[in-house]
């Protein structure tokens, strides 16, 4: 395993990322330019305004994935994987709001409830991913603020990233899962 992880780490060196995650040379927008479909942003108006929202779903979850496999400080920085924020698609907020800690307002339950496509770039679906992030960081601190002294130092404080594996894996738990939203991307 370490011979693996110690290769991954090279081939992330000399593709001139070293183990930095974000900036313009880290990996997660490296993958959003190698890979069209990982580069998941939008724009949008609002309040007469333009606005960005990048996501990067799965650069990020790949980024989080080489770090699951090949675990802590061996291949980024701890400091930039705690930046790894959620990642937001469209399974997530089904999770959140079965769990009745995201509510979707009227036009979006519509939709959504009656399996009807939402427009791709649309707030409906944007406003969703953006709200679990916002969600995630919020249990990520509640959690990290009550766990106890023992588990932050033996195992640390648990990271957005990781609350993405324990919110997915609740999906096959709870009986009153609605639809998920459904828009037609290649991004997530």
């Amino acid at each position: 395993m370490n011979q693996l992880a110690e290769y991954c780490r090279k081939e992330i060196l000399i593709a001139g990322v070293g183990n930095k995650l974000f900036g313009d040379d880290g990996l997660v927008p490296q993958l959003a330019i190698l890979f069209p479909s990982y580069d998941d942003r939008a724009t949008f108006e609002k309040d007469g305004e333009t606005h960005e929202a990048i996501f990067w779903k799965r650069a990020q979850l790949a980024a989080g994935m080489l770090r699951g496999r090949f675990g802590p400080n061996t291949l980024f920085d701890e400091d930039e994987v705690k930046e790894l924020t959620i990642y937001a698609d469209y399974e997530l907020p089904r999770v959140a709001r079965a769990l009745r800690i995201l509510k979707y307002g009227p036009e979006l339950s519509h939709y959504v409830d009656n399996s009807i496509p939402v427009p791709v770039g649309s707030m409906m679906e944007l406003e969703p991913r953006g709200a679990i992030i916002h969600v995630a960081r919020g249990l990520t601190n509640l959690v990290n603020k009550y766990r106890s002294e023992e588990a932050m130092t033996e195992y640390g404080p648990v990271i957005d990233c990781g609350m993405d594996a324990k919110l997915f894996k609740m999906r096959f738990k709870l009986d009153n899962l609605k639809p998920h939203i459904l828009v037609e991307t290649d991004k997530y």
